[in-house]
C-alpha cells in the first residue's frame, strides 16, 4: 500500500515528521519527533493506552515524545488501527490478543529512521502490546512498562489467571533475552499489588538477583490515567531516565 506523508514542522530544535505507515489492510497514523542534528542512534516507540491516541491524556505523549528528542533519541508515537487518525476499527482490549503488528511497523519505522536501538514504552494496555513485540522486532533494548494490567476478565477466573500466566511468561523471556524492563506503578494503581504477588509467587522473593534485567519503579503518585499533573510529570521523568538507562552509552573508541 502507498501511503502519503507529510511535510515536517519543527518545534524549539525537534522536526517533527506526521506519516502514515503500512498497516496492511489500513494506513496507521504516527508522529516522529526528531532531534534536528540526528544521524542515528535510540528510537523509542510510544504505545499509549486502550482507546487513546498518540496525543494522549493531557498531550502526555507529545510533550514525552518532544521531550525525548530534545534528549538526543528518535521518538514515535503511534495510533493504532481504529485509534485516532488511523484506519481501520478498534478491536476490544484482549491482553492476549494485543495489536503487536501496529506495534511492529512502527518499530520499522523507527529503524528506518536510523533508531538502531529500540525502546518501546507501553502505557496500560500499551505495555501488553509492548511485552508481545519481544522477539518480532530487531535491536531491542529496553521495555518501559506503565502499569500494565494483569488481565480484563474478572479476578478469580481462569480467563484472568490464563492472561496474568501470559504476562509473566513474556516478562521472563523478555529478561532473559537481555532486554532490560522497567515496571512502573503508583501507590494507588489497581494492579500494583497483584502484580508483585504474581511476579513473588512466580519467580520468589528473590526474584530482583535472579532477574536483574527486571526493575519495578514505584512512582510517587497513581499513574493510571496520567489524570494528573504529578502523573504526567512522573511519567516523564521516569521515561526519559529509563531509555537512557536502556541503551549503553557507546564508547569514545567506538564512536566514528
Amino acid at each position: 500500500m502507498t501511503v502519503p506523508q507529510v511535510p515536517p514542522t519543527q518545534h524549539s530544535g525537534v522536526v517533527e515528521e506526521f506519516c502514515l505507515l503500512d498497516g496492511g489492510p489500513y494506513p496507521l497514523f504516527s508522529v516522529l519527533s526528531v532531534p534536528a542534528d540526528w544521524s542515528g542512534g535510540t528510537g523509542v516507540l510510544l504505545l499509549p493506552g486502550a482507546g487513546i491516541s498518540s496525543v494522549g491524556n493531557a498531550r502526555v505523549w507529545v510533550d514525552v515524545a518532544r521531550e525525548l528528542a530534545a534528549h538526543g533519541s528518535l521518538a514515535l508515537r503511534l495510533d493504532v488501527h481504529g485509534v485516532g487518525e488511523s484506519g481501520g476499527t478498534a478491536d476490544p482490549a484482549d491482553p492476549l490478543r494485543p495489536p503487536t503488528a501496529d506495534a511492529c511497523a512502527a518499530a520499522r519505522r523507527v529503524r528506518e529512521r536510523g533508531g538502531t536501538d529500540l525502546v518501546i514504552v507501553g502505557e496500560c494496555f500499551g505495555a501488553r502490546t509492548a511485552l508481545d513485540c519481544v522477539g518480532r522486532v530487531d535491536g531491542l533494548r529496553g521495555l518501559v512498562l506503565l502499569v500494565p494490567p494483569l488481565g480484563t476478565a474478572r479476578p478469580g477466573t481462569p480467563g484472568y489467571a490464563a492472561e496474568t500466566v501470559d504476562l509473566l511468561d513474556k516478562l521472563e523471556a523478555a529478561v532473559r533475552s537481555g532486554v532490560r524492563v522497567v515496571v512502573a506503578y503508583g501507590p494507588d494503581d489497581t494492579d500494583r499489588e497483584p502484580f508483585l504477588s504474581a511476579v513473588t509467587e512466580r519467580f520468589g522473593t528473590g526474584f530482583p538477583r535472579a532477574l536483574p534485567a527486571l526493575l519495578i519503579h514505584s512512582a510517587t503518585t497513581k499513574i493510571h490515567g496520567i489524570a494528573s499533573v504529578e502523573a504526567r510529570m512522573a511519567v516523564g521523568e521516569l521515561v526519559v531516565e529509563a531509555v537512557a538507562s536502556s541503551v549503553p552509552p557507546t564508547p569514545p573508541s567506538a564512536r566514528s
